[in-house]
């Protein structure tokens, strides 16, 4: 009895680490969502803010206009008298009519400038193309990465797999905290996530489709870990500092951005090296998204990290899925046959998805050269782009995939 007591505990052990993830993220995740939904009515700035004043880089797509001069800008004044929290900014705004011109004193760099915005009211269009966008990425990539971990508990790809999914999730849920005035503690959730995804990312890179090193030999990869915590205190030293210091978490996104780029290069070596067969159809199965998450997160992640910072975070989420989805799809699957199917129907996603995004930035620099500057300029250009992808779509997709189809 006491030997089966024994292998029923040993049986249950490799479920702990997933039910763990599962414990925290989603109560987490439930009030995220909730709170998210309180912005739906609230008068605001045109621009979202930090704890310590600090514009992120999560934004709608038609507001602020002048995104590279307001992104990680400290509001330190609006209508010429100073605020000293987002808080107390929000409550000005309040008690204000939306539309009504509001001056902002903004310092970015050493420099101040002043700009001019209409009061806005926060309506559902702007939650969706925000908290709406991160937290469909933050809810998927959960569900993505737990079940995973729940359907081979004791494989190590996939419960390195899990815990880089948790990470990325809680990365974009608690930052629904890290903009909201009343949530100072939460938001270091956000802060601590962000530093640790490149980690995680190295991790996976180590460990998918082909583990390197064994027992000893895989110690290197506490190193990432530790430079993330390193990281996560200056982030946060800067983050509480006066004026902020942004400099580390400029660092955490360009590191990020490496990460993918190093589980790339992994990708590439473990197809070249040829380790059989199975290898070879995992990495064809992760190749189209992989295509997306190295096209469009890692070019908003550079963005973030440089001075130009033109591009909202949010912006890249959604083509990340595609890469977490075909990677759960590479490990927990273990009949691999179909997988020329899988790979065709997702190289016809990225493709479409690429041309769409395209077309679409193409569309609003084209307006932003002939057409006069508006409030309502990229409003109305993304009402024709959509009733002309409405008619242009599916013969898009019909050429698009006979065109893979041929290939």
């Amino acid at each position: 009895m006491a030997g089966n007591a024994a292998g029923a505990t040993r049986t249950w052990l490799p479920y702990l680490a997933p039910l763990l993830m599962a414990v925290i993220a989603l109560p987490l995740t439930g009030y995220a969502v909730w709170q998210s939904t309180a912005w739906v009515g609230v008068h605001f700035p045109g621009f979202l803010l930090m704890e310590n004043r600090v514009i992120p880089t999560v934004s709608g797509f038609g507001w602020p206009p002048d995104k590279a001069t307001v992104f990680h800008s400290e509001v330190i004044a609006v209508d010429r008298i100073a605020v000293a929290s987002s808080g107390e900014v929000f409550r000005r705004l309040a008690t204000m009519t939306p539309g009504m011109p509001v001056e902002y004193t903004l310092r970015k760099e050493g420099e101040t400038k002043i700009v001019r915005l209409p009061l806005r009211r926060f309506e559902v269009g702007d939650l969706l193309q925000t908290y709406g966008i991160i937290l469909i990425f933050g809810c998927a990539n959960l569900l993505i990465g737990l079940t995973v971990g729940f359907l081979q508990p004791q494989a190590l790809q996939a419960r390195v797999f899990a815990f880089h999914s948790f990470v990325a999730a809680m990365y974009a849920v608690t930052s629904v905290f890290l903009h909201h005035p009343d949530f100072d503690r939460l938001n270091r959730l956000c802060l601590l996530s962000e530093c640790l995804v490149w980690a995680t990312f190295v991790h996976l890179a180590a460990t998918f489709p082909v583990v390197r090193g064994r027992g000893n030999r895989r110690g290197w990869l506490l190193l990432p870990y530790a430079v993330s915590l390193i990281l996560f205190t200056a982030v946060l030293r800067g983050f509480d500092a006066r004026p902020p210091d942004l400099g580390a978490l400029h660092l955490g996104y360009a590191l990020t951005a490496f990460a993918l780029l190093c589980v790339a290069a992994a990708m590439a070596y473990s197809y070249w090296e040829d380790r059989g067969p199975r290898v070879r159809l995992q990495i064809k199965a992760v190749l189209p998204g992989l295509m997306l998450a190295c096209a469009v997160p890692c070019l908003v992640f550079l963005d973030n990290a440089s001075t130009g910072r033109e591009l909202p975070m949010q912006s890249g989420l959604l083509a990340a899925l595609p890469f977490y989805a075909s990677v759960a799809y590479a490990i927990a699957k273990h009949d691999l046959f179909d997988i020329d199917r899988v790979v065709r129907l997702s190289f016809v996603y990225a493709v479409v998805t690429l041309v769409v995004l395209s077309g679409y930035a193409v569309m609003l620099q084209l307006g932003a050269w002939l057409l006069p500057a508006s409030a309502g300029r990229n409003a109305v250009l993304g009402a024709l782009f959509l009733l002309v992808l409405a008619a242009a779509l599916e013969p898009l997709r019909r050429g698009v995939q006979s065109v893979v189809d041929r290939a």
